[in-house]
């Protein structure tokens, strides 16, 4: 004897099951926004130290940023000095995404010892805007030093 023979019953739970899955899953992203009124971001790899190097080489770092909110977020980013080049695939980072940042850093003249540099995403939506920052922290040592 099967449970639903006909499979009418067996389409309705199916129907049902999923319309109550969806309503919870867009109250979750209500009360998501309400939680973070739309100023939030998720930093991967953020603050990082990258280890020591030379004077003159190139730091290479990759940072990710996730938008978890349901609207469009333009970013700008603003490196604390010239040696710090920082690349977006794009200026807008669509909801739900995840994107890298991609972070190089020209060390030539920077004097043996720590450093730190950080970059300032500017970030916009429809609800206001706001700051996060990535750091990286290196220290450049003498070539007898490095090995």
């Amino acid at each position: 004897m099967k449970l639903f023979p006909d499979g009418s019953k067996r389409r309705r739970l199916i129907l049902i099951g999923s319309f109550i899955l969806g309503l919870s899953w867009i109250g979750g992203v209500i009360a998501s926004e309400r939680m973070f009124r739309g100023k939030t971001l998720w930093l991967m790899n953020s603050d990082v130290d990258e280890g020591a190097f030379m004077a003159g080489d190139l730091i290479a770092h990759r940072a990710w940023i996730a938008n978890p909110t349901s609207q469009i977020l333009s970013i700008r980013a603003e490196p604390t000095c010239g040696c710090v080049l920082p690349t977006f695939k794009a200026d807008k980072l669509a909801p739900f995404a995840l994107t890298p940042v991609d972070i190089q850093i020209e060390t030539f003249g920077k004097r043996v010892g720590f450093h730190e540099e950080m970059v300032q995403l500017i970030l916009q939506s429809d609800q206001g805007s706001w700051t996060e920052r990535l750091k990286i922290k290196f220290e450049i040592v003498s070539s007898k030093d490095k090995s």
